[in-house]
């Protein structure tokens, strides 16, 4: 591939013309700064990594079920990058006569910066009851881990490499270190949801408010904490056993109503 296949921009093609010292470093540096700047402009012209706008979450076995969904997607993305990182594919300091393969390397790298930007945008996207909020919050952090640790790599390589060329000689060897540093916590996950759990999470006046599916769930979370097996049932046409509880061989079916006026004879008979 030539270099004017590669798609660079007008720094990154001075550095590969003019090759300073250094070159194969500044040129994969300045690939990461460039590439990074083009999927902010594509965000920022409204670009949406989601397509389906998903179900609002009022349930805390929602809410809990989607966190691990969510943990587990941001834990792929680190843990990809990371073995794209160690990998022994990419060696710069022999890639001179590779300049193909050091722009194919940064791409690589930016490409889990989009992924984790893209992951927060849905994270925000998803409505959330607003007992939830900072829990959100707190789970779109991690992403800012991933994204910012490779924003601001870039600009720190090209620095390293400036003082050391630029400092006094010792008489001794330089070193270069390239370190992409990743860090992500779910502390501040773990103690919103302990302060969630530990407060009053509903009152009357939020269950009056709620949706038959929402006190269904509601139903069912309440035996989930009281040790029971439950399941939702498919929608009866506001008929039927809704919910499914089971504990030490006994089961219970129940019928959940979330309005006020009488409930018939028959409906009371249905759900025996």
């Amino acid at each position: 591939m030539t270099i004017e296949k590669l798609g660079l921009t007008t720094k990154a093609l001075q550095i590969v013309t003019e090759k300073p010292r250094l070159w194969e470093y500044r040129l994969f540096a300045q690939v990461i700064i460039d590439e990074i700047e083009t999927v902010n402009r594509l965000f920022q012209r409204g670009h949406n990594a989601q397509t389906v706008i998903p179900d609002k979450i009022s349930a805390l076995p929602d809410l809990i079920d989607w966190l691990s969904k969510k943990n587990k997607e941001i834990l792929v993305i680190l843990n990809q990058l990371t073995d794209l990182v160690n990998s022994n594919t990419y060696e710069i300091s022999s890639m001179s006569e590779n300049i193909g393969g050091i722009v194919e390397y940064s791409r690589k790298i930016v490409v889990f910066y989009y992924q984790a930007i893209a992951w927060s945008q849905i994270v925000q996207n998803t409505p959330v009851d607003s007992r939830y909020e900072e829990i959100r919050r707190e789970i779109d952090a991690l992403s800012k881990g991933i994204s910012t640790s490779i924003e601001q790599f870039g600009h720190e390589l090209l620095k390293q490499i400036n003082d050391a060329i630029n400092s006094p000689s010792t008489g001794k060897p330089r070193t270069l270190t390239i370190t992409l540093e990743v860090e992500i916590s779910t502390d501040r996950i773990h103690s919103a949801l302990e302060r969630l759990t530990q407060e009053g999470e509903y009152t009357i006046d939020d269950i009056d408010l709620m949706t038959g599916q929402e006190f269904e769930n509601f139903i069912a979370e309440l035996f989930s904490r009281l040790g029971y097996e439950t399941e939702i049932t498919k929608a009866s046409g506001d008929q039927g056993i809704d919910v499914i509880a089971l504990k030490n061989g006994v089961k219970i079916g129940i019928q959940t109503k979330c309005y006020s006026g009488t409930i018939g004879n028959r409906a009371i008979q249905e759900a025996v």
